[in-house]
């Protein structure tokens, strides 16, 4: 054979191997999956409370809503929706699962507390205290998710009736016992809120104390009972309303978990976040605490920062109810809640005492003009309010830098987890003329080891990752955090030396291709460098 002849097969032999080789490379990234199967251990939960007032057309008390056939069947709040993430996710019970129905006189407030399953409301929970808890866990972890939550109100049963309260020794034999309940029913997570001594101390450490002896496998969560916004008659900071000898210290030293608690929905980001910033910089973390700090339904900021949620939104919620005032769409941003709660399958929530707080200098502040029937909290009615946080705040990370590309500024959180990985979120603001947007900015991050999950929440115009090695002939693979395969990135983005540039229309892209239909959640992807 002449050797033109045998140099020609030769040559195609060799385009043939790299042809499927490529091809081979192709779909193993096609069907790679970065993100655990398993669900996670974060103690992050979904809380009935917002479909209770926001998810049913009739006029009744949030309270009468929380009953077996809402819950289960009809429209089945908990077995219909959120499949992705139930094993992740505790469901608790919140304000009225454990008193009776309003026909039978139960709106005073000494009517919380008995942590016994009302059995009117779930009938088909029969039986002592015990087995009632124990048949409602069942059906929740029958539904799919990791288990039952209760809320639980700060006071026994009859506490402040006629004026009169159970003395302590009785109170402690009567949360002993319910701690016990819960145990043996294999409950989970106490949601502690108001009540007749919700602003004692001395009984929030009792609850603590009493379920680390009697059942210590419950996460106890604390929060502090204050007013939705910040300091709003002034410079609308926390630690101005909320001084260091306030509640936030005193609870937040020894919960498990420390709930920042309720805001308004037009200003929850801003409000919120200048409340972690203080809580995380200030408050110490006793020995036998968890010391974790819960973002509520802010679920990019908890995510990004290393902190637990407590979602609200729903897809049942009626967003033409002039009682939501839902200005963000929440309750139709369902795929932003699955992108959180998947990043912390690889990024769990961490102590407060695990990591070094910064904040920015700058701060920002957000505005709205409250109108009649746009919030519960009268006080702000007819008022323009005035919240203020940093600019931008970082966990165990140098604070990235974050440059106006002429959109305004977003808030900004980092963080890097006590196991290598990085967060950053870009956080939506409320502006002058009832706007809320999250502005693009360019962002510079400095990351350290190549090798490490990263997660970027939300739009920005540009994000620039150094290392500190050279990235020019690494891969770069991302998947969006609601998907299930990852994507070669590698050609779409800048590699310089020691550094990457993802342009922002890449994080949109990537960060939305698993997006549900008609659902308005801003981008949340997972980053490899390999």
């Amino acid at each position: 054979m002449p050797a033109q002849h045998r140099f020609g097969i030769r040559l195609f032999s060799y385009l043939l191997v790299a042809l499927f080789a490529a091809d081979l490379a192709a779909q193993t990234n096609k069907s790679r999956n970065l993100i655990p199967a398993e669900p996670g251990s974060a103690p992050n939960y979904y809380c009935t409370w917002g479909v209770q007032n926001f998810g049913h057309a009739d006029e009744r008390s949030p309270r009468e809503q929380i009953v077996e056939k809402t819950v289960f069947n009809d429209p089945g709040w908990i077995t219909r929706y959120y499949e992705k993430i139930r094993g992740d996710l505790f469901v608790v019970f919140d304000d009225g699962w454990d008193i009776p129905l309003a026909n039978e006189g139960s709106q005073q407030r000494w009517a919380f507390g008995s942590l016994e399953l009302n059995a009117k409301r779930f009938p088909s929970c029969t039986g002592t205290p015990v087995q009632r808890l124990r048949q409602l866990n069942e059906k929740v972890r029958a539904a799919g998710w990791r288990g039952a939550g209760l809320w639980v109100a700060a006071q026994a049963l009859h506490d402040g009736r006629d004026g009169q309260e159970m003395d302590e020794a009785n109170l402690e034999k009567y949360w002993r016992e319910r701690a016990r309940w819960c145990r043996d029913a294999g409950i989970l997570y106490w949601k502690v809120d108001w009540g007749a001594r919700d602003d004692r101390e001395s009984f929030r450490r009792m609850i603590s104390r009493i379920v680390r002896q009697e059942a210590p496998e419950i996460i106890v969560e604390h929060a502090g009972i204050i007013m939705p916004l910040n300091h709003w008659d002034g410079d609308g900071r926390f630690y101005a309303w909320d001084h260091p000898s306030g509640l936030a210290r005193k609870f937040a030293a020894f919960a498990d978990v420390f709930r920042l608690y309720d805001t308004t929905a037009q200003l929850s980001t801003v409000t919120l976040l200048d409340r972690a910033a203080w809580v995380l910089q200030n408050v110490p973390v006793e020995p036998a605490a968890q010391g974790l700090v819960n973002a509520e339904d802010e679920v990019y900021l908890g995510a990004a920062l290393g902190c637990t949620i407590g979602i609200m939104r729903h897809p049942l919620y009626r967003l033409s109810d002039p009682r939501n005032n839902d200005v963000s769409l929440y309750g139709h941003r369902i795929d932003e809640v699955i992108r959180a709660v998947r990043w912390m399958r690889l990024a769990p929530p961490f102590s407060r005492a695990a990591a070094k707080v910064a904040t920015s200098e700058q701060t920002l502040a957000d505005e709205w003009d409250f109108r009649a029937k746009e919030t519960w909290y009268q006080d702000v009615i007819g008022k323009k309010v005035i919240q203020r946080a940093p600019a931008v705040i970082a966990r165990g990370i140098e604070l990235p830098e974050v440059v106006d590309a002429g959109d305004g500024l977003p808030f900004v959180v980092a963080a890097r987890n006590p196991n290598g990985a990085i967060s950053v979120a870009s956080l939506q603001r409320t502006l002058p003329g009832r706007v809320t947007r999250t502005p693009k900015a360019m962002l510079r991050l400095q990351a350290g080891p190549v090798g490490k999950p990263i997660a970027i929440f939300g739009p920005f115009h540009s994000v620039t990752i150094h290392f500190d090695e050279p990235v020019e002939k690494r891969r770069i693979l991302a998947q969006d955090l609601a998907g299930e395969t990852a994507e070669d990135i590698t050609h779409d983005v800048q590699r310089l030396g020691h550094r990457i540039i993802i342009p922002g229309a890449i994080i949109d892209r990537t960060g939305r291709a698993a997006q549900t239909p008609g659902d308005p959640s801003e981008p949340g992807l997972l980053l490899l460098v390999e």
